[in-house]
């Protein structure tokens, strides 16, 4: 590294502090970089009733979404109840998500307090295919954003794989502030952001400062729309695991037309709006349930929704006119 870079980065602290290290840079043309974009659905992992994972139902769901307008999908989330997996469940879903996505980004969800857990849950979704990890800030033990820095190269510096940062301080009691965001961004390794954090005048603060090929995400369905009219690249949809088509095209089409991709928009805001009040991945499991007749079965301490719930989900889903289907494959 040139002492010009070095000094950038000091005038830019705190994430210069190992730099030094050259991070691998990524091929991307060996990966499906351009499909992240537009709708990404936080998938769900589908359970029995005995808490046993439903592998022929996700063999299903992932052949389904598969076939969908979607060009990317999120497993292992908090959507994907990714913290309850054991990592002998997390490689066996991954060899079947790797198998039935023959055209969509895998993106693997990868949420540690630990780095170097992390980095072992980041080395397993390489070794099995992901086109990218979706980094959590580590939950919990609340970093600074010097430790963030270090988290986040550390991870870079071990793992070859594109890394999309993901910050949602609701869950994990830590943001990735706007100078912090500023200096990971220009690692070709870590090429977005995923931002749940609510505050979308980020967004327009830095779109213009980020490089160009840096892909801001959302992480709230109620912002897709701001999320597009103010540059980012599309949002990663609690709600798309149920109408991915529908979500895909207010995206696809906001540019285009903005009238008509807020009236499809508007359809299917009862859908988010109970959603965000009762609870993720409560509501979406059981609306997935209704729908599509897969188990709505979670791992303790998840619970399912109370009967007002129910109601109030049902009564979302007649308003987004959703009608139940059957997924076989």
């Amino acid at each position: 590294m040139n002492n010009n870079r070095i000094q950038k980065y000091l005038r830019i602290a705190p994430c210069y502090i190992m730099w030094q290290f050259r991070i691998p840079e990524i091929d991307k043309s060996t990966m499906r970089y351009d499909n992240i974009s537009g709708a990404i659905p936080a998938l769900i992992t589908p359970f029995e009733v005995d808490n046993s994972i439903d592998l022929v139902t996700w063999k299903n769901w992932l052949a389904w979404h598969n076939a969908q307008t979607t060009q990317a999908a999120v497993v292992f989330g908090s959507t994907g109840e990714g913290l309850s997996l054991t990592m002998s469940e997390r490689e066996l879903l991954l060899k079947i998500a790797r198998k039935q996505f023959d055209k969509t980004a895998l993106i693997v969800g990868v949420s540690s307090p630990s780095t170097e857990q992390a980095i072992i849950l980041a080395q397993q979704a390489k070794d099995h295919g992901a086109d990218a990890i979706l980094l959590t800030t580590p939950y919990y033990v609340r970093p600074s954003q010097d430790g963030l820095c270090l988290h986040y190269q550390k991870i870079a510096l071990s793992v070859s794989i594109p890394i999309i940062l993901y910050t949602v301080p609701s869950r994990t009691g830590v943001d990735v502030d706007d100078q912090t965001l500023l200096s990971l961004a220009e690692e070709k390794t870590i090429i977005g952001i995923k931002d749940a954090g609510g505050d979308i005048s980020r967004l327009k603060r830095l779109i213009q400062k980020l490089p160009s090929d840096f892909l801001y995400l959302g992480g709230n369905d109620d912002e897709i729309l701001e999320n597009i009219e103010h540059g980012g690249a599309g949002t990663v949809s609690v709600v798309a695991n149920l109408v991915p088509n529908a979500v895909e095209s207010v995206i696809r089409n906001y540019q285009a037309n903005q009238q008509w991709s807020k009236g499809k928009f508007s359809e299917l805001q009862p859908l988010i709006d109970v959603i965000a009040k009762h609870g993720n991945p409560q509501v979406i499991k059981y609306m997935i349930q209704s729908s599509y007749s897969i188990s709505s079965t979670m791992r303790l301490p998840l619970t399912s929704l109370s009967d007002a719930a129910k109601t109030e989900s049902d009564h979302a889903m007649r308003l987004s006119q959703i009608t139940p289907e059957e997924i076989t494959f």
